[in-house]
């Protein structure tokens, strides 16, 4: 027969919360002769306790964008297969959000956190935040945006890597003015991708030309929003810092009755899957992202339970072509 924590109450002569809160060691206002009672009635009757899941938590910027919600659920379901429970927070890529969010996780309790911080996070933020992580003690995995914190380890991209292939093949196809919509210039992302940027120009011996970038903010809006700037600047091609960015930049030729490649080329970065579904499927830098989620819940694990195996990782992109870049059809504009 299946002995309950009802049946071990009966035995001890106390409430079934009581059982539950010796059984399980957390902390509770009853006498050490009552604990031994509830020990011995739980031994007598054979009961086996089930042991709590560990708890771990991540933090996110924002779900309704797939590469993001990609990691998540990637992360969600190695977690639980490693037989923890999880936790998802979303920041809003709010400064002092994330900070905020982590409060919370660590008031319930959590054994470690994988973080996406906030691409805004002021100085002083970033200040208060690392000292939070080296106070809680609580191991860390941050995710895009290294920390270099002793109980902190990373899951990250080669983002310059990815933006230098990407140019790199636009520049191969013909086109010399490459417009680019970036995200926030401020987060480390950002920067390195620009960078990428520059060095795919940098070695077709191409001057950078600063009025070709425009700072956006990883939205589709960017991509409406600065289309007929850069199309007033007689640009062949837009390197876009993610697939929002580039979806915007469809609608925007669809104003236009502009035609994608035949008029512009256009090409992204992330990878999100249904951009392959789109009637002029979208040339982009692919992360890793279900691999970079399930690392990331491995790398916690491991900092949980094996912290000296725990080592950072580092993923390469790769360059998927599809039907948004070409050559530029009007060899006066290249």
């Amino acid at each position: 027969m299946h002995v309950t924590i009802h049946d071990v109450a009966a035995r001890a002569g106390v409430s079934p919360a009581t059982v539950s809160l010796v059984l399980n060691g957390r902390p509770c206002r009853v006498s050490e002769n009552t604990r031994q009672r509830v020990r011995q009635a739980a031994q007598e009757l054979g009961f086996r306790s089930a042991a709590p899941r560990p708890l771990v938590g991540i933090l996110l910027p924002d779900i309704s964008n797939l590469f993001f919600s990609s990691i998540g659920q990637a992360f969600l379901l190695e977690a639980r297969a490693q037989g923890n429970d999880a936790i998802v927070m979303v920041h809003g890529d709010q400064p002092g959000q994330d900070l905020a969010n982590l409060d919370t996780l660590l008031s319930r309790g959590v054994g470690g956190v994988v973080m996406v911080r906030s691409a805004r996070t002021t100085p002083e933020e970033e200040d208060t935040l690392r000292e939070k992580i080296l106070k809680s003690r609580i191991p860390v995995v941050v995710m895009d945006r290294k920390m270099d914190i002793p109980n902190v380890k990373s899951v990250l991209l080669d983002n310059r890597e990815g933006a230098r292939m990407a140019v790199r093949y636009l520049l191969e196809q013909g086109h010399t003015r490459i417009g680019c919509i970036t995200g926030p210039l401020e987060d480390v992302v950002c920067r390195e991708r620009l960078l990428g940027y520059q060095d795919a120009l940098e070695e077709a011996a191409i001057a950078y030309d600063e009025s070709l970038i425009c700072q956006g903010d990883y939205r589709p809006e960017d991509g409406v929003k600065y289309l007929p700037y850069l199309l007033g600047k007689s640009v062949t091609g837009i390197f876009c810092f993610n697939d929002m960015i580039a979806l915007g930049v469809y609608t925007g030729c669809r104003a236009y009755h502009l035609r994608i490649p035949a008029d512009l080329s256009v090409i992204g970065y992330d990878g999100i899957p249904f951009c392959e579904t789109l009637d002029v499927p979208l040339s982009t830098v692919e992360q890793p992202v279900e691999e970079m989620g399930r690392a990331a819940a491995t790398l916690l694990k491991q900092m949980m339970y094996q912290p000296q195996c725990a080592q950072d990782r580092l993923f390469l992109p790769s360059l998927q072509i599809r039907a948004s870049t070409a050559s530029p059809a009007d060899p006066s504009r290249r």
